[in-house]
């Protein structure tokens, strides 16, 4: 494998895998237009693995009929009611309307949204690689990676093995897989953009590959490719520090009214990518204990009957991104605040004793009543807006430092 600059000439083929996408069936936001134009383009092709199809398939039809049965069981308690104070009204087929979210949420109607979503951006699915069964048991009992020290990782492998496919027929290809995974396939944490030895020596000589941990990433990437290929078409070996210190300084190095459109549109994909890798699937700290470790989350719109809670979604609105820069720090480098809003889901647990209050909430879905003897477990959802620590080096590039508070229910 070469550490060689990739040929101008050539598109990138970045290979998605289903964390970079958080569960969505619908491919949409500044982002993905952003990767269509780069795709129009010829900038680069898009991959997503079928098996990265099927898990999303598997993990959608699942929640969207969960949270749809449980509307219909709300919508049967708010009926009873309405009988009991003697309301009119036609009788409602409940059976048929739970086999309608059956055939019309399942995994049909997933994996027809994802066929659909991946066609409209223009990328192509991967066919499940042919395997091995005895290069599989060895890599499974050996440990090696993407497998885990338990022997699980069986997804991962395949993932793995539909990308060499794709470097052996695509010889000398610059392959950039775009994976929130870093434990099963990079070599460290501190070295999360490299691929780790166990995986590398299974690529053909001449591929070039590299992982990023979010989409945002990528066409950040790609948006600094195209920058660099319009202002010196004719150079493809000046460096990326060599380009960045022949930009001219932003303008704004003061808080002042005036804006940089271009930089103002970095500052929003610096927060969203920051919210994409450090805030989610973060765990929230218990707010019944004052020491807790974990999110904080202000606000009292929170439940404090959830217990256990991570962050299962969040998406930023770039429109609502706004920011400042205070002061300098060490030379040309200075260092403000930025603050975006956005929708945040939760996915924790409650007390079986406390679903009432999930009954009473329009925020509280109960994806399964039966987790155990004594607990359920639970989404909880809502607005927010965060306020994040802004940093700009002399290069021009704004980077997210901190999530310094995030606040949930803009109403409240």
């Amino acid at each position: 494998m070469t550490e060689t600059l990739p040929l101008r000439a050539q598109p990138l083929l970045a290979v998605i895998d289903s964390n970079a996408v958080h569960g969505a069936i619908a491919f949409e936001g500044q982002i993905w237009e952003q990767l269509r134009e780069h795709q129009r383009a010829d900038r680069v092709e898009l991959y997503f693995p079928e098996v990265v199809l099927k898990e999303l398939t598997r993990q959608r039809s699942s929640d969207i009929q969960s949270q749809t049965k449980q509307k219909i069981k709300q919508f049967q308690k708010t009926l009873q009611e309405l009988e009991r104070s003697k309301a009119t009204f036609d009788p409602i087929d409940f059976p048929k309307l739970d086999g309608l979210v059956d055939i019309h949420m399942g995994a049909e109607y997933v994996r027809g949204s994802l066929e659909e979503a991946v066609s409209e951006v223009g990328g192509s699915i991967l066919p499940v690689p042919s395997v091995d069964p005895d290069h599989l048991a060895a890599a499974a009992i050996s440990r090696k990676r993407p497998f885990k020290s338990g022997g699980e990782g069986a997804g991962d492998y395949l993932i793995w093995r539909t990308i060499v496919d794709l470097s052996l027929s695509r010889p000398n290809a610059e392959i950039w897989l775009v994976s929130n995974n870093y434990k099963d396939f990079s070599t460290s944490e501190k070295e999360k953009d490299k691929l780790h030895g166990d995986l590398a020596e299974d690529l053909p000589e001449g591929c070039q590959f590299k992982i990023l941990p979010t989409l945002g990433t990528l066409s950040d990437f790609l948006n600094d490719r195209s920058d660099a290929n319009r202002s010196k078409p004719e150079d493809y070996g000046t460096s990326q520090d060599e380009i960045a210190e022949e930009e001219p300084e932003p303008t704004q190095r003061k808080h002042v009214g005036s804006r940089n459109a271009r930089l103002d549109t970095l500052v929003a994909k610096a927060c969203i990518d920051f919210l994409d890798t450090d805030v989610m699937y973060q765990e929230v700290g218990d707010r019944n204990y004052e020491y807790s470790s974990g999110l904080e989350v202000i606000g009292n719109t929170y439940p404090r009957e959830i217990q256990n809670a991570t962050v299962s979604y969040i998406e930023g609105d770039p429109d609502t991104v706004t920011w400042q820069l205070d002061e300098n720090f060490n030379g040309p480098t200075v260092v403000g605040t930025a603050t975006i809003e956005g929708q945040i889901e939760f996915e924790g647990y409650m007390f079986k004793a406390d679903l009432a209050l999930a009954d009473a909430s329009s925020e509280i879905y109960v994806s399964n009543s039966d987790h155990n003897h004594h607990m359920a477990e639970v989404t909880f959802g809502s607005d927010f807006i965060a306020q994040l620590g802004l940093r700009i080096e002399g290069s021009g590039i704004p980077e997210i430092t901190e999530l310094m508070s995030i606040k949930l229910g803009l109403d409240s």
